[in-house]
């Protein structure tokens, strides 16, 4: 059994990027300013050279990107 076990109810309620800003700064106690604007927090990214991006395979999702809901 893990030492901390997540209450599932707060994460199925996450369906933005603030909402999931907020539970992990309230629930799981990161350092994470209330008053953090959202671009700080994330950044553009290119393939350099020798670098690939990832491309998904036929039929699968997009690595890049994963739903905040359920499917």
């Amino acid at each position: 059994m893990p030492r901390y076990a997540a209450n599932p109810e707060p994460v199925q309620r996450i369906s933005s990027l603030a909402d999931l800003l907020a539970y992990l700064r309230d629930e799981l106690g990161w350092p994470i300013s209330q008053e953090t604007v959202i671009d700080d927090l994330t950044f553009d990214w290119s393939a350099g050279p020798g670098m690939t991006a990832p491309t998904p395979k036929p039929g699968s999702l997009d690595p890049t990107a994963s739903p905040l809901c359920p499917r």
